[in-house]
């Protein structure tokens, strides 16, 4: 089973924000001599919210940041400096969610889930700030009337007051002067996706008044998706390598602030589509490459992310 993330109160601004109320409704269509319908039941109440944040190390290197929590709840874990995966069930951590909306300086809507656990993709796209996307999926918690928080369109992973949020000190940089290298090679990209590719479920329970106690991350697959510059073949063969099942190392450097790097390596990259584009009279390679383990016999091993 998962745990639930203690500790203070982190909050962040976010972007995009998306609540959905998922409710099992059982429908009462009993034969009639009329068409007019019955009341329905409802069962399992389940919601999802996703929403957006800039890419950004405001913290000391190797201390938590506001989003910490959050990679946290999507299966990754954060020692010393690296994030990376882990499928120890008791590593996986939950957390209690709270996103206000409404208008700076007066009552606003509170929406809620518990128990929630999600995915999150990584796009970097040349001249904007790269983003985290985050999907969790938990029980639903009571819509709700709360004071306005200082910051509207906000999140945070307890019930307590919420204050400015500090997450957002200074301004996300760019994703530009990255090195992204494949194979070695340092390719010419425009955008760069990671999508850690976790398969998120309900863990179900008639003991639970909701239906549901939390959600599981059951299983994942981590993949990249880079469209690089067309090369010759004899400079990089990138439909040799999809046909002969290549596994090949992708890395990038990325600057989240003016003082602080994070550096992604992931060593066995296997391209499970390849295909000839073109962007803006450009012939390119669109790939997308499945993030394998390091090793037969190790697993978490797919990839890091290291701050410096």
């Amino acid at each position: 089973s998962a745990t639930l993330v203690d500790g203070t109160a982190s909050k962040v601004a976010v972007y995009d924000l998306s609540f959905r109320s998922i409710n099992a409704i059982g429908e009462r269509n009993r034969q009639s001599a009329h068409l007019s319908r019955f009341s329905h039941t409802v069962g399992t109440t389940f919601a999802e919210i996703s929403f957006k944040i800039d890419v950004r190390k405001t913290a000391a290197v190797g201390t938590d940041d506001a989003y910490t929590d959050l990679l946290r709840a999507c299966g990754m874990y954060f020692t010393t400096n690296v994030y990376g995966v882990t499928s120890v069930q008791s590593a996986h951590k939950t957390l209690t969610m709270y996103a206000f909306i409404g208008t700076n300086g007066a009552a606003c809507v509170r929406r809620g889930i518990r128990g929630a656990a999600g995915n999150v993709r990584f796009v970097g796209n040349v001249g904007e700030r790269a983003v985290l996307e985050f999907t969790f999926l938990g029980v639903h918690e009571t819509a709700d009337v709360d004071a306005t928080p200082a910051n509207t369109f906000a999140l945070k992973p307890t019930d307590d007051a919420l204050n400015a949020v500090s997450h957002e000190a200074g301004i996300a940089l760019p994703f530009m002067g990255v090195a992204l290298t494949y194979d070695s090679l340092s390719v010419v990209v425009p955008t760069f996706t990671f999508d850690l590719g976790n398969e998120v479920v309900m863990r179900e329970s008639v003991s639970s008044s909701a239906g549901g106690l939390h959600a599981c991350i059951v299983n994942r697959k981590p993949m990249i998706e880079i469209d690089p510059d067309s090369e010759l073949v004899a400079t990089k063969n990138y439909f040799g390598n999809f046909n002969l099942g290549t596994e090949v190392a992708v890395g990038w450097a990325y600057a989240v602030s003016t003082s602080r790097t994070w550096t992604f390596a992931a060593s066995k990259c296997q391209i499970e589509d390849a295909q000839t584009t073109d962007s803006n009279g450009i012939m390119k390679v669109g790939l997308k490459l499945a993030c394998n383990r390091s090793a037969e016999g190790t697993g978490d091993a797919e990839f890091t992310i290291t701050e410096s």
